[in-house]
């Protein structure tokens, strides 16, 4: 920590806050960087809390609930770091096809996700845009405005094409721009055939074409 050439640290806890990640937190802290508290594994304090306290957490206020809780514990033992707003979320990365779970919508990833890129120097933003998963509003807005001023610079790439004195060749060269643009940006707003699969078998969806 002593050579910090880093935007920012993120310090993930799958259980409770350990000695180790007091530490880490305090020196980056004092290095005057931005640091976030992520308690993962959401879905199994959720499971854990159903069965102890043997009451179902099915509505979005319980789940909002259990998450504070869960914050605050974070919080009350890194209160001497003064923490900035908005430093500590609960999250889960879990997925699966066969029990039709994808944890990136749910409990506070897509608020991560938006905090991450406020966050970011202006010079680094679209590239952090471009690579996060398409969850959260102002992440999708973010990722359509980054789009939209890309399909300016390919449509020059297009017309430099068009120049070529070669028959056929600004046609290639437009059809293969084409196609590789409308496959990444499928990608990048989460509308290509693997994300709309995934997202059907979250909500039990059955995916047609």
């Amino acid at each position: 920590v002593n050579k910090i050439n880093y935007d920012l640290f993120i310090v993930c806890c799958n259980n409770d806050v350990q000695e180790t990640d007091l530490i880490l937190g305090e020196r980056v802290f004092n290095k005057g960087k931005n640091i976030y508290f992520l308690r993962t594994k959401m879905d199994e304090v959720l499971t854990a809390k159903q069965v102890t306290t043997n009451e179902l957490i099915d509505t979005e206020e319980k789940v909002n609930k259990l998450i504070e809780e869960v914050k605050k514990s974070i919080k009350d033992k890194v209160a001497s770091m003064l923490l900035k707003p908005n430093s500590v979320f609960a999250i889960s990365a879990l997925m699966s096809k066969v029990l039709k779970i994808d944890n990136r919508t749910k409990f506070e990833f897509p608020q991560f996700q938006d905090q991450i890129i406020h966050n970011m120097p202006n010079e680094k933003k679209d590239a952090i845009i471009l690579a996060f998963f398409p969850v959260g509003i102002e992440t999708i807005e973010l990722k359509y405005k980054v789009l939209k001023e890309r399909i300016l610079k390919i449509s020059m790439l297009s017309a430099l094409g068009g120049l070529i004195p070669i028959l056929g060749a600004g046609l290639a060269i437009d059809l293969a721009l084409f196609i590789k643009e409308t496959v990444f940006y499928q990608m990048q707003l989460g509308v290509n055939k693997q994300n709309i699969e995934q997202l059907c078998s979250s909500f039990g969806i059955d995916y047609q074409i």
